[in-house]
């Protein structure tokens, strides 16, 4: 039997509307797979960088040298390249709460290859006062492995007790459930014709045999959105009677729209993203607004558990002088006129450089775009300024305004 979490995880507790809810069949739900598709794609397209710490003042730079470069940045392992990887070790994240890849060593017992742990068959033993972790894997075709936290690197999110992560689908089951009936429901719907159900009254009395013909018969004739609308005829003075709520009543779209709601609030997207409802009309402001709320509140969480993890762990980077970290510039960056403001007020306050600036931009450098420039009036590089001692040349003061003679002096020189 597996542990609560697990349990959970593949719903062996009903939810509220009576659904079974599981990472999978929560994944039959659309936003639900659309919330999950959205911020694990975005996860995996994000670069996975390693970096070097070169001062006690925090500057770091690129460690492309790395044995651990090509690894975490390029490929993982010789059948998965990056993104893949690193998208499904979030999507483990968002439906599992938890996450485990498996360290490969090489010869010398460093860490060379990773690959990835179905959380679905994972179970974790520790003991309470020490945290001594272990690790039971058991796929479906294969046999039971053991391993430890030297095997496996273990990634969480949420935790209570700061050893095991929850699971937004197990602990908030009732709001799946309840999106998972609502599409069974409109499913039954439209499979039962587009039409609700009714009663045939019939003038005699019948027996069960021929009320289970009638019924089937019926059933083939007009059952299913394919046959809806068509002309029925009722023999020997069988009358039909509609019971139930008119189309209006049943707000289909109404339903969905609440479901996709709670579900991105869940994921902690902005609910225009699944087609849900924010209470207000979308601007230009609330599309960026949403576009930094989807990058810190969706995605920065599940690449801080993932970079955490790996620079924490000591057979990756033995050296506490590296560390793991995602780039997301380009997910923050503004607008093209914004970016154009500030660094234009970056420039002139002499904070960066051109070649940053073309960095940032993804552009190659320029010959003599590492000099801070100078606001001059002729913008001289300030290696190019006057030598030192002398002062920094600026804009010449104004001449003085040209003053016309008092009137008594002027009438004078008139009259001579």
């Amino acid at each position: 039997m597996p542990q609560t979490w697990l349990a959970d995880a593949l719903g062996f507790s009903p939810s509220p509307s009576g659904k079974r809810v599981t990472p999978q069949t929560a994944l039959g739900v659309s936003a639900v797979w659309a919330a999950v598709s959205m911020i694990s794609g975005q996860v995996g397209q994000l670069p996975l960088k390693v970096y070097r710490e070169v001062g006690d003042d925090g500057e770091r730079e690129e460690a492309r040298g790395h044995r651990a470069w090509v690894m975490l940045h390029d490929k993982p392992n010789e059948h998965t390249p990056a993104d893949r990887f690193w998208a499904t070790v979030a999507t483990h994240i968002l439906l599992y709460g938890n996450a485990f890849v498996r360290k490969h060593r090489d010869i010398l017992g460093l860490v060379d290859e990773l690959t990835l742990l179905n959380p679905q068959y994972m179970s974790v033993y520790w003991d309470g006062d020490q945290l001594i972790k272990q690790y039971r894997y058991q796929p479906p075709t294969g046999e039971l492995q053991n391993y430890t936290p030297d095997d496996v690197l273990h990634m969480w999110d949420m935790s209570i007790d700061g050893v095991m992560g929850l699971s937004v689908i197990s602990q908030c089951k009732a709001s799946f459930g309840a999106a998972i009936a609502r599409d069974e429901f409109e499913g039954g719907f439209y499979a039962r014709g587009a039409t609700l159900s009714g009663l045939v009254q019939h003038p005699n009395r019948i027996g069960p045999e021929a009320t289970q013909n009638l019924k089937q018969s019926i059933a083939s004739l007009f059952g299913g959105s394919a046959k809806s609308h068509q002309v029925g005829v009722l023999e020997e003075g069988a009358e039909w009677k509609a019971v139930g709520s008119p189309l209006r009543d049943l707000q289909f779209v109404e339903s969905q729209q609440l479901s996709r709601t709670d579900i991105a609030v869940l994921f902690k997207l902005p609910p225009n993203y699944l087609g849900g409802s924010s209470g207000d009309s979308l601007t230009y402001a609330t599309v960026e607004s949403n576009q930094i709320q989807f990058a810190l509140h969706a995605i920065a969480p599940i690449t801080n558990i993932i970079a955490t993890a790996l620079t924490s762990d000591s057979s990756i980077f033995p050296q506490n002088i590296y560390n793991a970290e995602f780039s997301m510039d380009g997910m923050l960056r503004a607008d093209a006129g914004a970016r154009a403001s500030y660094y234009k007020t970056m420039t002139d306050i002499q904070a960066i450089t051109p070649n940053e600036i073309r960095k940032l931009e993804n552009l190659p450098p320029l010959p003599g775009g590492d000099k801070v420039k100078l606001q001059t009036q002729e913008r001289v590089s300030i290696t190019e300024q006057a030598t030192p001692g002398q002062p920094i040349p600026t804009n010449p003061p104004p001449e003085p305004p040209k003053t016309s003679p008092p009137p008594q002096l002027a009438a004078a020189n008139n009259s001579g």
